[in-house]
């Protein structure tokens, strides 16, 4: 997602995102799994469908940002020509050529520091530190919810093949209906999505928790079956939304190190999640409260700590040492003495 996100314009971001997904795949998947009869015969198909994709990725180009944080401006200027040429847009050779002298200038400002980043990096600043966190405990959500429903679609009457496509149909209209809002709707961004699909979740979570309390389970069996897999559709968009807003929000030397820490997380939640229906031992309600629990806890957490992102250009750049969480006096002296008006403006947006 990093690679995609530093090579496509802001505009495009979350619509090729929905259109190039899980779901799609899941069908093929299913069919293929249907086929094979065997996971040895599965596994060994499905390496051979990665054998395109290695040959792919020996064509294609580095991304132009990441080129340019590592001074390779040439190559970042030929990589830039190529895909103007391709998308048929005109080159602007004398304005390339000023940006990228001026990042060369921030190169060479920099090259004496410390250029090695870590995942103390993410939490650098109280900002950088609080978007980490609630884009963490977005995805452990996500994926608790996500996955204790996957791994219990056994429980789902008819073919868990013919149930694999029926989702991964269901997820691929909400992906593209989505991404068609998003595209051609102002007021729809990241955090629209992310809240809308939360509250679709909660209502269904509702549903399910109100069929257990009554005990009427026989009467709304059909629901019992749609609700999962409406709920398991409709998680892409979290994933998606969390990808690109963590993408939008670090900059280029520790995006990758964003989008890991995140899917660590993201893995957490997935090995939590099968203990989830465990809960059904003691109230067969309970792992349906519990996860309307969390989703409330991430919607609050989400919408209270990230800012919107749609239209924003990529951050290239790390923010300064007085910008830190635990900063020294003598940082906040230096950008006093450097920029005054900066100085005041940091005091003001921390007070």
């Amino acid at each position: 997602m990093v690679f995609v996100i530093e090579n496509i314009p802001k505009r495009d971001r979350i619509w090729i995102n929905n259109f190039v997904a899980w779901a799609p795949n899941i069908i093929v998947l299913a069919a293929l799994a249907y086929f094979s009869g065997d996971w040895r015969t599965l596994t060994r198909t499905s390496a051979a469908l990665a054998i395109p994709a290695i040959i792919a990725i020996c064509i294609i180009s580095e991304s132009p940002r990441f080129l340019i944080q590592h001074n390779r401006l040439d190559e970042a200027k030929r990589v830039i020509q190529r895909m103007c040429r391709i998308d048929g847009r005109n080159f602007d050779e004398a304005g390339l050529d000023r940006v990228l002298a001026k990042e060369n200038q921030i190169f060479m400002e920099s090259k004496s520091k410390s250029r090695t980043y870590s995942f103390f990096h993410l939490f650098y600043t109280a900002k950088f530190a609080s978007y980490t966190i609630a884009l963490s405990f977005a995805l452990i959500v996500t994926s608790i919810m996500n996955y204790s429903l996957l791994f219990n679609m056994e429980r789902l009457s008819g073919s868990i093949y013919l149930n694999a496509v029926f989702l991964a149909g269901i997820r691929y209209v909400m992906n593209m209906s989505i991404a068609s809002l998003e595209r051609h709707v102002k007021c729809v961004g990241r955090k629209m999505i992310h809240l809308g699909a939360l509250i679709f979740v909660e209502v269904w979570l509702i549903v399910l928790i109100f069929i257990y309390v009554t005990d009427t389970t026989e009467q709304y069996i059909l629901l019992l079956r749609i609700a999962p897999l409406l709920i398991v559709g409709i998680a892409s968009q979290f994933y998606i939304v969390n990808g690109v807003v963590s993408n939008e929000l670090f900059p280029t030397c520790v995006r990758n190190l964003s989008v890991a820490f995140s899917q660590f997380c993201s893995r957490l939640g997935t090995v939590i999640s099968p203990n989830i229906f465990l809960l059904g031992d003691i109230w067969a309600a309970l792992p349906y409260a519990s996860m309307l629990i969390l989703a409330i806890a991430n919607q609050i957490l989400f919408h209270c700590t990230i800012p919107e992102t749609k239209g924003q250009p990529l951050n290239d750049h790390m923010p300064g040492p007085e910008q830190r969480i635990f900063r020294s006096k003598k940082a906040m002296n230096d950008l006093i003495v450097r920029d005054p008006e900066a100085a005041q403006k940091l005091k003001e947006s921390e007070s």
